[in-house]
């Protein structure tokens, strides 16, 4: 029997509004950020007409301004409670940079630095992104909550190579940046609403106390 509670608890808060968005959100963030990862060198080669190698040096700015972005994001996660604001202004930020290099001919070091900032924002929003998780888990529920956010993550990892691997192939590269710019604005908003739950949530254990 409470295994069953417990079994019944679990479903009802996957089911649980601020859950299934946080999920919306891991799902579109996996788009975005595998988007990036594996198919902005053939897009760039295609794109801006410059070398494979020097695509694959605009990608690596990509992940070490992603590694930055994580240790910046993390010093500020831990003080301040506004995720929702680290995430509109991270993901504001990411989606312009990603963006003008599909809208744009860009130089080269203009595409470095647009990647480069695009991870940084992108990786300082991780942490912001995990403290909504652990805010919206009750007590001994936040490794089940992050296996189903972790679901999530698989399913926009599997669909975002194939979906824009589609737009290279068909001819239309600077799709794989304008794509990816509006996931970002996708995952905006479902992070901004998942904040604004999770504090409406908060004051309750404080009304309750006498």
């Amino acid at each position: 029997v409470g295994r069953r509670r417990s079994l019944g608890a679990d479903l009802a808060l996957f089911r649980s509004p601020a859950a299934l968005v946080l999920f919306l959100f891991f799902v579109i963030s996996a788009l975005t950020t595998l988007g990036i990862s594996s198919q902005s060198v053939s897009a760039l080669v295609a794109l801006h007409g410059i070398s494979t190698l020097t695509a694959a040096g605009a990608l690596s700015g990509f992940f070490i301004g992603s590694a930055i972005g994580v240790l910046g994001g993390g010093l500020l996660a831990d003080h301040t409670d506004r995720y929702d604001l680290v995430a509109a202004f991270g993901f504001t930020s990411a989606s312009a940079s990603i963006a003008t290099i599909g809208l744009f001919d860009l130089p080269q070091p203009l595409v470095f630095a647009a990647l480069g900032l695009t991870g940084f924002m992108l990786g300082a929003i991780l942490p912001s992104r995990d403290m909504l998780v652990r805010a919206l888990a009750p007590p001994g529920t936040i490794g089940k909550l992050y296996g189903f956010m972790s679901v999530g993550l698989e399913i926009g990892a599997a669909s975002s190579p194939l979906l824009l691997g589609m737009m290279v192939d068909s001819g239309w590269p600077q799709g794989v940046f304008l794509s990816t710019a509006l996931f970002m604005l996708g995952s905006l908003s479902a992070a901004v609403v998942a904040a604004r739950w999770v504090r409406r949530r908060e004051p309750e254990p404080e009304m309750a106390r006498p």
